[in-house]
């Protein structure tokens, strides 16, 4: 086939189960911090309302950890949304030739995905 340009194929996406992979990783993640009413910390905070420590700084303790819980919690569902999205926009197959060929080759996907 020699100064013939090779006819693209559509190959499967390798990437696209692997982004997949991640997303249901990070569902994982969701479900673990949210317990306790959706806030992973939660507990520690009714704990210590319910007399565990006792001090005039406990309120604010509480509250200043319920405000870091939600934050930890907001950080799993905004990495899930953002994962799920990179999934989402992963095309089944890709041309090869083509500038997305890479992604059908394993190689070369563990060359540039950590």
């Amino acid at each position: 086939m020699s100064g013939e340009e090779e006819e693209p194929k559509a190959k499967p996406n390798l990437l696209k189960p692997l982004r997949r992979e991640a997303w249901s990783t990070a569902s994982d993640g969701v479900d673990a911090v949210s317990v306790s009413d959706g806030n992973p910390l939660a507990g520690a905070g009714t704990a210590i309302t319910d007399g565990a420590w006792e001090s005039p700084d406990a309120a604010a303790f509480v509250t200043d950890l319920t405000g870091i819980g939600s934050t930890v919690r907001t950080a799993f569902v905004d990495a899930e949304t953002h994962l799920e999205s990179e999934y989402t926009s992963e095309p089944d197959t890709v041309m090869v030739p083509g500038p997305q060929e890479w992604k059908a080759d394993g190689g070369a996907i563990a060359g540039r995905v950590p």
